[in-house]
Order: C-alpha cells, then sequence, then structure tokens
C-alpha cells in the first residue's frame, strides 16, 4: 500500500508542476486519529485552480517511517538530475508570528512551486528526513564536482 500511495502523491506533484498557470500550490502530509488510529492524511490546497482534496493515505503513523523514506527515495530517483523539476532539501522556516513550514520545495522551470510539508514523529522519520538531506548534498557535490 505505501508503494501505491507514493505513486499517488507523484502523480499530484506532476500534475500540479507542469500546470503553468498553477502557482503556488501547497500538499500536507498530516496525521489525524480516525476510529482510534492514527493515520497519515495528505491534504492539497491549489489556490488558483479552487482545488482542495483531503485523503487518508491509510497508512498509519507506525508506518510513517517506512513511507517517509519510499517517498524521499522516490522524490531523489526522479527529480534530483532532472532539468525540469526540483526539490529543496527539507528545512524548517518560522516566521514572527510563529506560523511555520516544515518540509521540500518542488518547483519547476516554469516558475510553478509545491510546499510539501509534513514532519515527522519519531526518531527514525527524523533520521531517514537526515539522510534524504545528506544525499541530496552528496548529489548536489558529485555534480558540481563534475563527478
Amino acid at each position: 500500500m505505501i508503494k501505491e500511495r507514493v505513486n499517488l502523491i507523484i502523480e499530484y506533484i506532476e500534475q500540479i508542476i507542469t500546470d503553468k498557470l498553477t502557482k503556488p500550490a501547497k500538499i500536507d502530509i498530516e496525521s489525524h486519529r480516525m476510529d482510534g488510529v492514527i493515520y497519515k492524511t495528505l491534504d492539497i490546497e491549489v489556490v488558483e485552480r479552487n482545488y482542495e482534496r483531503h485523503f487518508n493515505l491509510g497508512i498509519t503513523v507506525n508506518q510513517e517511517t517506512e513511507f517517509y523514506q519510499q517517498l524521499l527515495d522516490t522524490f531523489i530517483s526522479r527529480y534530483a538530475n532532472s532539468e525540469k523539476i526540483g526539490i529543496s532539501k527539507y528545512y524548517n522556516k518560522w516566521d514572527i508570528v510563529g506560523e511555520g513550514f516544515s518540509g521540500i520545495d518542488i518547483s519547476s522551470i516554469g516558475g510553478t512551486v509545491i510546499k510539501f510539508s509534513f514532519k515527522p514523529s519519531n526518531e527514525e522519520s527524523s533520521k531517514v528526513i537526515d539522510e534524504y538531506n545528506d544525499r541530496l548534498l552528496d548529489l548536489l557535490n558529485e555534480d558540481h564536482l563534475g563527478k
């Protein structure tokens, strides 16, 4: 099920990012309790298109680490060396009034930016995110050095 959900997310990202009229968009992965179980949910918002969707991914919080691992591996394999879609490192940013963002920017050469927000709920998921940042940096350094 995790692979199917990752593929669904990739499909949404690529539909949004290739729409030249869509600027900006948000995709949030949250955790919500339903029937006594905490599930990962997906919220998509594209304001200019008046598009909003909410999904229960069917992935429990206990599967979060594996889910983030597959998702971030897919981001690197599809986008780290892409000429059309770029990904940022995972970062946290907070403004003066306490509004924050934790996640990745996904951008196209056409100027579309998706703010892809998600937060780890355990140490193992945090390590997966740190490894993603390290791998992305290594790839950028290799590319810069011409290896």
